[in-house]
């Protein structure tokens, strides 16, 4: 049974940005472990709940929750990465997912907190900690596209860095995902303005990543 680790930012990072990956690839026996690193206490029950629909329970984790400004302003790296570990029980993770590594990030802004959960996860992947290796390490791949009058993500396209790996979602998966993100506590504030449904197909990249099926190989 291959092991899965997703560690994100926000209560609504999992089910908006890989929400239909997690979906299938539990149908075929993916264990996940799910965390959420910054995640304000009035969030905290939402992002359990949708990890519990996922089919896995959620970790959130109190750290400040902060978009503008530079990483680890307001959070410690070094506390970051100590509650990181400590929730992971000394385990490694066949796959390793998390936050875009490119200045855009998933659309269109680079994210602090999203920049933080990269770099610590980065780090903690090269060390050995989190999975096996560089190569098992899988980073969100989004592109921002306008229409419509509003602001919509899709995975990314760009010739010279794709998304290597694609989850094309069914439409049961796609319901269930616009569901729950329709159901974040932030949704009129946030999601709203990445416009929905949400990104199908997923997008993935890696350096060296080869994500086995069902994950499409671009």
């Amino acid at each position: 049974m291959p092991s899965a680790l997703a560690v994100v930012a926000h209560h609504d990072d999992h089910i908006l940005w890989m929400g239909g990956a997690i979906q299938r690839t539990r149908m075929i026996g993916w264990d996940w472990t799910l965390i959420a690193m910054c995640v304000p206490a009035a969030h905290d029950h939402y992002f359990r709940n949708c990890s519990a629909a996922l089919g896995f329970p959620g970790n959130p984790m109190g750290f400040r929750d902060r978009q503008g400004g530079a990483a680890y302003e307001l959070n410690r790296r070094d506390e970051m990465e100590k509650q990181l570990r400590a929730a992971i029980e000394g385990k490694t993770f066949d796959w390793v997912f998390t936050h875009s590594r490119y200045a855009h990030g998933e659309y269109g802004a680079s994210h602090a907190n999203h920049n933080e959960v990269r770099e610590i996860v980065t780090s903690m992947v090269a060390a050995g900690d989190l999975g096996r290796g560089p190569q098992t390490l899988a980073y969100f791949a989004y592109d921002i596209i306008y229409g419509g009058g509003g602001l919509a993500t899709v995975a990314k396209k760009d010739p010279l860095y794709p998304a290597r790996f694609f989850m094309q979602l069914t439409y049961p998966e796609l319901v269930f995902k616009s569901q729950w993100c329709q159901m974040a506590p932030d949704v009129a504030t946030s999601l709203a303005s990445l416009g929905f449904p949400c990104p199908n197909p997923e997008g993935f990249e890696g350096d060296g990543l080869m994500l086995p099926s069902p994950f499409i190989r671009n």
